[in-house]
């Protein structure tokens, strides 16, 4: 081995050049090579950020499908409880009830609101108006009666509020 590493370093032979290097010239490329480094550096930190965003964003939105499938189930408990007779109070009442409590829990902790709509000036970001109704009490454009919940994923609407908007 070591003669075929004498070999090698025999062979190879680096060009000596007689330029003199100014002092300022060396700080000039190591302020250069400097620059680049730190360029670079910045440039992989950002990839790192845009990753792990990336990454969020990701999970968010298979969060969004399941919440999506998830919020009929909740329409229709709802649904249920608006048609219960008044003065019904059994347990088989109470624990639909805690059913329901529990799946607003779940998905309040994973960052769905719902839209608040009744009353409020309607807003195609939030609402999708399918009905105007004369309403005499109500300015023109105000929502008067909400006809399915949306909701919002940390601040970004998954699903407008059906709304009835005052002529």
């Amino acid at each position: 081995m070591e003669k075929e590493a004498k070999k090698t370093s025999a062979k190879v032979s680096t060009p000596v050049s007689k330029k003199r290097v100014t002092k300022k010239q060396l700080e000039k490329d190591l302020a250069e090579s400097l620059e680049g480094w730190r360029r670079a550096r910045a440039d992989y930190e950002n990839l790192n950020k845009r990753v792990e965003l990336d990454a969020k964003e990701a999970q968010t939105m298979a969060n969004k499908e399941l919440i999506l499938n998830l919020l009929p189930v909740l329409d229709n408990f709802e649904s249920a409880f608006t048609t219960l007779p008044e003065g019904e109070d059994n347990n088989w009442i109470k624990g639909f009830e805690y059913i329901k409590k529990q799946l607003e829990t779940l998905l309040d902790q994973y960052g769905v609101v719902a839209i608040q709509v009744v009353g409020n000036h309607f807003d195609p970001e939030f609402h999708e108006s399918i009905e105007e109704v004369e309403d005499k009490e109500a300015q023109k454009g105000t929502i008067v009666e909400e006809k399915r919940k949306g909701y919002t994923l940390n601040g970004f609407v998954i699903r407008p509020a059906r709304v009835a908007v005052a002529k």
